[in-house]
């Protein structure tokens, strides 16, 4: 048996809607009209594979230690078998694969693809076992890897003492956007809107569509967070175009330092100069964390004094070098309580211009290919050239393999007047 824990992307997750926040079209393209991107994908692969080995060796230094984390997926890659948050043991992580073997497996479960970079991922493994952020976790408790969150965007009643402490800095914000609405209407009991931990035993399935549906037969969500009477608070979800509003989000790692607990996403070199950790620190995923991760530290608070001492100490990008000389760091993103404690709000919105889209569209009206794109300079962001500029500049004849291959806009190649600039 060998065991791999390679995991895809989630369900729900920042992937799929910040596009759409960014621009209507590129959701559109990336999404509805499944045009290829434009160029190749080599940085995606190299991130994938440091992704992947870096996964097994957080699993086998922690077992190594005498801990037991649960891992989000662990495939066993000889019978196709799939199990979904496994708590790794000695004997399970017996079979579990070395981490070179795991980037070496990583290729061939994507056939082929990344093969030439296979060498350099390990020497970017080999530098980072002995590299500060390596020998810190050695001494870490690393309790999950690539391990799924859920957040319901929905209303629950408002309870500012048992609430507050679990929203932690977000909860003026919350209490102040998320009632607003109920007072106005007079409600007898005051609902609060936000993005709210879900029990993932309170879904009974996920549709075609990517939308979770409840187990209750009155259409509600469970809280991991418990009410005065220390049963789940109820969610009453948000439905725009016949989905609930949600957001997903997989850990690439979740470890504790003494009491204080982290969310550490792993990171290429991140580019951009000053406000480079502020700019990251507002992406939708990110901004997920910061609000799903009090409230799950909370959750456990109410069911166990062991974890009375725990504190959250927020998201940290592990920085890796993909290129010599490999150098690693950790970057702490900086909180940002009033953005985060709008996010419920910015979810809706984006989901219902997309379902406003998605309307038109199944009524002929339009078509995706008519989106509206952003025109601003978000078509030349951190990265270069938008992927999908070719399909939004050439439309559908400019989407074929063989124009997205020739099409270097952004590359850096010869065909950019200031390629040498």
């Amino acid at each position: 048996m060998r065991l791999a824990a390679f995991a895809g992307r989630s369900r729900r997750g920042g992937s799929r809607i910040e596009p759409a926040a960014r621009c209507l079209f590129r959701f559109g393209a990336q999404e509805r009209l499944g045009v290829t991107p434009q160029g190749g994908d080599d940085g995606l692969v190299r991130g994938s594979m440091v992704h992947a080995g870096a996964a097994h060796w957080c699993l086998h230094q922690a077992v190594a230690a005498g801990q037991t984390p649960i891992v989000g997926q662990l495939h066993d890659l000889d019978s196709d078998k799939v199990m979904y948050d496994v708590e790794v043991t000695p004997m399970l992580a017996s079979s579990l694969l070395l981490p070179h073997d795991a980037v070496t497996a990583w290729t061939e479960e994507a056939e082929g693809k990344g093969e030439q970079f296979v060498s350099l991922v390990h020497s970017v493994l080999d530098r980072f076992e002995r590299s500060p952020p390596g020998v810190a976790l050695k001494r870490a408790q690393i309790l999950e890897v690539e391990r799924e969150i859920i957040g319901i965007v929905g209303y629950v009643a408002w309870d500012a003492r048992r609430l507050a402490p679990a929203l932690g800095a977000h909860a003026p914000v919350v209490a102040d956007v998320g009632t607003r609405a109920s007072r106005k209407r007079g409600d007898a009991e005051v609902q609060c809107m936000f993005v709210w931990a879900c029990d993932p035993a309170s879904i009974l399935r996920w549709s075609d569509a990517g939308s979770p549906i409840p187990r209750r037969s009155d259409g509600r969500f469970e809280s991991l967070l418990l009410d005065a009477e220390g049963k789940p608070l109820l969610i009453t979800p948000l439905v725009v175009g016949g989905h609930v509003v949600c957001i997903t989000r997989r850990r690439d790692l979740l470890a504790q330092f003494g009491y204080q607990r982290r969310s550490i996403d792993h990171k290429g070199l991140i580019k951009g100069a000053g406000g480079a950790q502020l700019s990251y620190g507002g992406i939708v995923g990110f901004r997920a964390f910061r609000v799903l991760e009090p409230q799950l530290i909370a959750a456990e608070k109410m069911r166990s004094a062991a974890s009375a001492d725990v504190e959250y100490d927020g998201v940290h990008c592990l920085v890796v070098q993909t290129k010599p000389p490999f150098k690693s760091t950790y970057v702490e993103l900086p909180p940002q309580p009033f953005s985060d404690g709008r996010l419920a709000i910015a979810l809706q919105w984006w989901e219902r211009s997309i379902a406003t889209w998605d309307s038109l569209v199944d009524r002929g009206a339009v078509t995706w290919w008519d989106a509206p794109a952003s025109g601003t300079e978000e078509c030349f962001g951190r990265y270069g050239m938008c992927r999908y500029h070719h399909a939004c500049s050439g439309g559908p004849a400019a989407t074929t393999a063989a124009a997205a291959k020739s099409s270097s806009i952004g590359e850096g190649t010869a065909d950019d007047p200031l390629a040498d600039w």
